[in-house]
């Protein structure tokens, strides 16, 4: 299956992203394959276990930015709230982030880009 089929339902606005990868498909399906990778998720997860606040808004950071490096607007959104919100929300806001990132890459990984 195409990236372009998968798009909407990782939340991607592709023809955006196309167009900044110069219309590389590969490159793209490369670059989300390795999104998918979950280190900045195991990063947080772990930095939030530890209550390293810090730690975890600097791992919250750098998904956001990958995610905004593929265009996938709402995971960037949410973990944009990651990198703003009080030590006593961030658990129950990166469940709900993990559950999204999780769901996309399972969609990626599904679909064997």
């Amino acid at each position: 299956m195409s990236i372009r089929s998968i798009a909407g339902r990782i939340g991607m606005d592709y023809d955006s992203v196309i167009e900044d990868y110069c219309g590389d498909v590969p490159s793209l399906a490369a670059t989300l394959r390795e999104f998918s990778s979950g280190t900045a998720v195991e990063e947080m997860r772990k930095c939030i276990g530890e209550e390293n606040w810090d730690g975890a808004k600097k791992a919250a950071h750098a998904l956001r930015k990958r995610a905004e490096k593929v265009g996938l607007k709402k995971l960037a959104e949410k973990t944009a709230l990651i990198e703003e919100v009080s030590s006593e929300k961030m658990p129950h806001d990166f469940l709900q982030l993990e559950a999204l990132y999780r769901e996309i890459c399972g969609i990626i990984t599904e679909e064997r880009l």
